[in-house]
């Protein structure tokens, strides 16, 4: 608030003592150089708070079935036996697709399209589908734009004391359970 000219001042006085207004986000504290600094616009919250808890990568247990591990010791063999372009060009697996059912959420990103519907579907046809779909996009080299795309919100965590710092809230990111398939099966 020092920085700030008399305008923004006043402005956000009054969007602190107003009470009539609800605000899902209380200000942010921010920590730099300067010192101790608040925000109160809500782009400027929503910036903080997208860079506190996007840049935080969380490692995941990953368990390996024993189709997968067949199908790793298989790909090892071809890398060895080859000069490599095979091996990264190879078209994607029937094993690799079925990696991908039984996983995901019920909420559907903004496509519309959930992992539930995917895995209801008949499943022969959808492995197809997928495999088609997954094939294609890795040959021409393209990962469509919806995939991309998410709906994120942010929640307050329940207890905390003080609710200006950006660890007392997380984001939730919602995105379309197409690409993240797509994701597990390139990676």
């Amino acid at each position: 608030m020092q920085n700030a000219g008399e305008k923004e001042k006043w402005k956000i006085i009054s969007r602190v003592t107003n009470h009539t207004v609800v605000m899902d986000v209380q200000p942010i504290r921010k920590s730099d150089r300067a010192g101790c600094t608040y925000l109160f616009d809500d782009e400027e919250i929503q910036d903080e708070l997208e860079s506190y808890h996007i840049s935080r990568s969380h490692v995941k247990e990953i368990k390996v079935e024993e189709t997968v591990y067949e199908e790793v010791q298989r790909l090892m063999h071809k890398a060895k036996s080859c000069n490599g372009n095979e091996l990264m060009n190879d078209d994607i697996s029937d094993c690799e697709v079925s990696a991908t059912f039984s996983k995901g959420s019920a909420t559907p990103g903004l496509d519309g399209i959930s992992s539930d519907l995917v895995d209801g579907a008949e499943r022969q046809l959808m492995h197809e589908y997928l495999r088609i779909l997954s094939n294609k996009a890795c040959r021409d080299g393209y990962f469509m734009t919806t995939w991309k795309q998410e709906h994120r919100v942010i929640l307050p965590k329940p207890g905390k004391e003080d609710y200006n710092v950006c660890n007392a809230y997380r984001t939730v990111s919602i995105t379309s359970c197409l690409g993240k398939r797509f994701k597990v099966i390139t990676a």
